[in-house]
Formats: C-alpha cells, structure tokens, sequence
C-alpha cells in the first residue's frame, strides 16, 4: 500500500503527501531493522520538503536520529535531533520532545553538562503545558536514569521519588537504581513490580 501511495503522489506531485510516504515506508524499514534502507527514505523525504512542512520535516529528523542512536552513531543522531529542533516554532509540545531528544544524545556520548541544560530547559516547558504533571514525569524518570548513568545514585533516587504512579519502566528503573545503592530489598521489590506489570518497559537504565 505505501508503495502504491508513493507512486500515485509521484505522478501527482504531491511532495509533501510523498514524503509522508516515505516516512512511512522508513518506519516499515527500520522495525525490519533494515537501517540503511530507512535512512535512505528519511533522506530522501528531508530533501524533498525543502522549506515545506517543517511539521513533518522534524518527525522526520526524529525518526532520522533514534536510527543513528539505535546503531550507536550518537553525534549523527545528536545533529538530526539538533537538526529538528531548529525547525520548531509554534509548537510547544514539539519543542519538548525534541528537547528530551536531545538530551538523550547528550547521554548517550556521556556529554552530562549539555544534557542538565536540556533538562533544565524542558523542565521549564513542562510546567507551562496543560498536562504538565504527565510531562515533568517523563522528564523525572529521564532525570533519575540521566543522574544514575553519571554515577550519582542518590539523586537519581530523588528523582525518581518524584513520580508519584509509578508504570513499569519506573519500577524497572527505581529497581536499577536501588541496586546501585546496595538496597538489595528494594531493588528486589520494585522490580519484581515491573516484571509483574502489564505495561512492557520501553526504556530501562
């Protein structure tokens, strides 16, 4: 169907309906794990929009830079993160995902002090969105494996303490945490709880 889609919006010139379809076909791509053949079409879609939809255009620097991070390239997925920030205007809820993009290249290379600025900074957004304890949550559990991966365990704790229900990539990651404290008892405790969870952790310490 994607394929048909493309070559109908080729024929019609529709750039930004054939881009999406790229997008999309990437997508197909990369969960087939066929990473070259995805950052061939994320390229291509990037090229094509131009100065066009930059809606669109940083999804697809975000689809573009979690591939490179998937494959351990971190400065290339860093710069199509930086990349698709620098698109963002009007819209608050892009800028704080890009932001926590960002941050999580900054991890990823070890680069700590960038990655607490960025925090800081999404922070700051998270209290201005309408559902702003859900967004300073995401940041918190973001914190708390930011802190615990740069050897500072307690405050990782503090963070992570600030989550008031926990879901299971917090249990697995308090788990992780209370590990690196010697707090044998916990550590077992909570992730006994992500383990017992329905919900399927997608991001672990």
């Amino acid at each position: 169907l994607i394929n048909i889609a493309l070559v109908e919006f080729k024929q019609r010139a529709d750039i930004e309906q054939y881009a999406k379809s790229l997008l999309y076909k990437g997508i197909v791509f990369e969960e087939t794990k066929s990473y070259p053949e995805a950052i061939k079409c994320f390229q291509t879609a990037i090229d094509l929009l131009g100065n066009k939809n930059y809606r669109l255009k940083t999804r697809i620097y975000q689809s573009l830079g979690y591939i490179y991070i998937s494959q351990q390239l971190y400065n290339e997925g860093l710069k199509s993160f930086k990349s698709g920030y620098d698109l963002v205007y009007n819209s608050i809820h892009e800028i704080f995902s890009t932001t926590l993009s960002i941050d999580f290249a900054y991890m990823c290379i070890a680069e700590y002090a960038s990655a607490q600025l960025h925090f800081n900074n999404a922070l700051e957004i998270a209290e201005s969105l309408n559902d702003s304890i859900h967004y300073k949550n995401i940041i918190y559990n973001d914190l708390a494996i930011f802190y615990n991966e740069s050897g500072d365990n307690e405050k990782a704790l503090h963070y992570i303490n600030q989550i008031p229900d926990l879901d299971a990539k917090n249990y697995l990651n308090k788990g992780m945490i209370l590990l690196g404290l010697n707090e044998l008892d916990s550590a077992h405790y909570y992730l006994k709880q992500s383990l017992e969870s329905n919900d399927l952790p997608t991001r672990v310490t």
